[in-house]
């Protein structure tokens, strides 16, 4: 080629390096196909509707879209003989995966040991109906189990149970119990639960659950391992309900490999914690919320403690809101109020500004109040 021909091409070539550049910057942790299940049942036939599971779906669905899945298969209100049928295909889909995700969200429940999921067109009008209309949670281990290199299943399933009230006890040794049973998965194999072994979870007053709310965030966070994804959702939850619900992990994976939802090449942005009881410089700065009474509209001096917190992070601190209620009310709905009355004002602080991971937010319910200073956080 001529010298000019050569001299023309240089603009061409420096967009193709920048744009590779640039691609490369961040990007999902691909270098393994991986393949994802994302039930949700809420519309029960013979049970109370649950409200969360379809945007729960949807958040999740979306978000493992977004970091890169090769394949999320969504499926909603499934039968027993559709719910086996998902899991069935979803086995052929992992034969060839190197990663494998079940996300199950509706009602669950642990007879004897042995937990099972529930299809929408369950009775169960005596225990043992159990074995002949729900699912083993082996039958969803099971449809995970040949990925190459990393098996996760996430029940959001641990709900307080209508089917659990009115059943007909057979009068065998084995017991009903509260929330799911613990689980020994094989090595390789995360089997998480929105809340520990023989708890309960809490549903929340907005669109998704307290669980599935942090784990979109934390899934998004670039260069997080797998483990301290899940670590870091139950530090959350755990704030969010005032310590009501935690998470809960089985199974171990590899020390000698991490995994990443997200793998960033680039240096990451700082990870978000839960906030801690004192804080300093360039972490979490608590904005105390006081409502001494019930509105629809935010106090004044909400709003007023909202105006320093967005103060605070112009000097380089991430912003926790705290709910706190004066008014009386049963347990699960005081922290309902409290979360909220907190959430209105994580909106206001959008509009100041302050980026959504920067913001974090509990609900105190009832409890005594926070005090701040200038220093940190005091009780």
């Amino acid at each position: 080629r001529t010298f000019s021909e050569l001299r023309m091409m240089v603009p061409q070539v420096t967009r193709l390096v920048v744009a590779l550049l640039f691609s490369l910057l961040v990007l999902p942790a691909h270098a393994q196909s991986r393949v994802a299940l994302v039930i949700g049942n809420s519309q029960y036939q013979n049970a109370p509707r649950l409200n969360n599971p379809p945007s729960d779906v949807r958040a999740i669905s979306s978000t493992l879209n977004g970091l890169g899945f090769d394949r999320v298969i969504s499926k909603t209100e499934l039968t027993k003989e559709q719910l086996l049928s998902s899991l069935r295909d979803f086995a052929l889909e992992a034969d060839g995966a190197d990663w494998a995700v079940v996300y199950y969200s509706g009602h669950g429940i642990e007879l004897g040991g042995t937990n099972y999921l529930i299809p929408i067109d369950a009775r169960l009008a005596i225990d043992r109906d159990l074995q002949f209309e729900a699912v083993d949670l082996n039958a969803v281990l099971a449809s995970v189990d040949s990925a190459k290199r990393l098996r996760i299943v996430i029940l959001d399933a641990c709900r307080d149970n209508p089917f659990a009230n009115r059943m007909k006890r057979t009068g065998g040794s084995r017991t009903l119990g509260r929330g799911l049973a613990p689980v020994e998965p094989d090595a390789g194999t995360l089997v998480v639960y929105a809340a520990k072994h023989g708890h309960v979870a809490f549903d929340g007053e907005g669109t998704n659950s307290p669980f599935v709310s942090s784990l979109i965030k934390r899934l998004k966070t670039p260069n997080l391992d797998v483990r301290r994804v899940f670590d870091l959702v139950r530090d959350d939850v755990l704030h969010l309900t005032s310590r009501r619900q935690q998470p809960f992990t089985y199974g171990s994976l590899s020390g000698s490999e991490d995994f990443y939802f997200l793998k960033a090449t680039g240096p990451a942005p700082p990870t978000p914690l839960s906030p801690p009881s004192a804080v300093t410089r360039g972490q979490p700065w608590a904005a105390t919320v006081f409502f001494e009474r019930e509105s629809s509209s935010l106090s004044a001096q909400a709003l007023s403690k909202g105006k320093e917190a967005a103060a605070a992070y112009k000097e380089g601190y991430r912003v926790t809101v705290i709910g706190h209620t004066d008014k009386a009310h049963p347990a699960n709905d005081s922290i309902g109020q409290s979360l909220r009355r907190a959430l209105s004002v994580k909106e206001m602080l959008k509009r100041e500004g302050i980026p959504d991971l920067a913001i974090s937010i509990h609900g105190r319910g009832q409890s005594a109040p926070l005090v701040h200073t200038a220093e940190g956080v005091h009780e």
